[in-house]
């Protein structure tokens, strides 16, 4: 596996993890019951998808891998799919409330989250890069040493017989039918 692909998982699976787990702890911290196990459900699948779709078309396209807006986008996506998820999937239904300090929080979240997630697919490449050097010369075989070892490869036919004669190594055949 190179850096690249790496670097693509990684923004990937950041970008699934933190988009589900932001829409628990928001969703939880705004109303006082817990979501349903099935909404929970969807959203653990809504996260692993769009995961999986960042880590896609970041692989696939090298500017979205490099741009800090593919990703920021994404990460909107993710809250905003997040939020529709547990709204539709949840026994009891709120309104969108989309008030001034709530935006102003997901934005400031967004922006912290998208900081993170790039230092960490730059920790990831120095940390595979360095890997990638000092990995083959720590498991590298070394000389042997003295001369190599005769073995016996002399052919005995009657210890042969013997085990094809022997009662303990014989095949087992089937039940005889009566």
């Amino acid at each position: 596996m190179n850096s690249a692909t790496g670097v693509t998982r990684v923004r990937g699976a950041s970008v699934g993890a933190v988009s589900g787990s932001f829409s628990l702890a928001a969703h939880a911290a705004a109303s006082s019951e817990a979501p349903s196990e099935g909404a929970i459900t969807l959203l653990l699948a809504m996260s692993a998808g769009l995961g999986a779709l960042v880590a896609t078309l970041s692989k696939r396209h090298r500017s979205l891998r490099d741009s800090s807006t593919a990703l920021v986008g994404a990460l909107v996506l993710g809250q905003a799919l997040g939020h529709l998820t547990l709204s539709v999937a949840s026994d009891h239904h709120h309104g969108p409330s989309l008030t001034p300090t709530m935006l102003g929080a997901h934005a400031a979240a967004v922006l912290a989250i998208a900081v993170v997630i790039r230092y960490a697919e730059q920790g990831y490449r120095v940390a595979a890069n360095t890997l990638a050097r000092i990995v083959p010369r720590l498991v590298a075989p070394g000389p042997i040493a003295g001369p190599a070892r005769r073995f016996d490869t002399d052919y005995r036919d009657d210890i042969i017989a013997r085990l094809l004669v022997a009662p303990t190594l014989r095949t087992r055949a089937p039940p005889a039918l009566a």
